[in-house]
């Protein structure tokens, strides 16, 4: 980890910044508010796929619990990355989708939903935002709007021709009864 670190400090490149995050990730498991909150992220005029696979891995790391850090903190550099990178669409909804989680862990139930809207926005082909929107309603009690999104994604699902996603409606599916037997 120290060789990668100074590395890193060597680089003139700025996107290293990010890419300092998982290696004090894998190091330490955690990040500090304070590493977070001051962690530069510069205008990007081309992210490489390095620096988004370091955001991502991050992201990751903290969603399974193998990198402790504040959900908070993370959506908040997630939109600095967000605001000032010259970003494809299909990235931004990889970001957006990783903010909403998130959010979601911090009990933001709107701001998750809403960061999942501007997700399917950018790349509506995907089913991922909507999935999760189903899930989170149902858990939240919202049966009857996570059954109109259920409704959509079959739609998106037909017209796509998405088979992969077979075992994960079922799994919704699953969730939406529970969450309508409940109400």
């Amino acid at each position: 980890f120290d060789y990668a670190l100074q590395a890193l400090d060597q680089s003139v490149d700025r996107r290293t910044e990010v890419a300092r995050l998982y290696v004090y990730c894998l190091r330490d498991a955690e990040l500090s508010d304070s590493v977070l909150s001051s962690t530069a992220v510069q205008p990007v005029k081309q992210p490489t796929d390095y620096y988004l696979s370091a955001l991502a891995a991050v992201s990751l790391l903290g969603l399974e619990g193998a990198c402790r850090y504040s959900d908070a903190q993370y959506a908040a550099l997630l939109d600095r990355v967000l605001d000032a990178g010259k970003l494809s669409r299909v990235e931004r909804h990889k970001l957006l989708i990783s903010k909403a989680q998130h959010q979601y862990r911090l009990g933001e139930l709107r701001a998750a939903l809403q960061s999942l809207d501007k997700a399917s926005n950018k790349f509506a082909q995907s089913p991922t935002p909507l999935s999760l929107q189903i899930e989170w309603l149902a858990k939240a009690g919202q049966s009857g709007l996570a059954r109109r999104k259920y409704q959509q994604l079959k739609q998106l699902l037909e017209a796509t021709g998405r088979g992969d996603f077979a075992l994960r409606m079922i799994e919704l599916e699953g969730l939406l009864q529970a969450s309508e037997q409940a109400d």
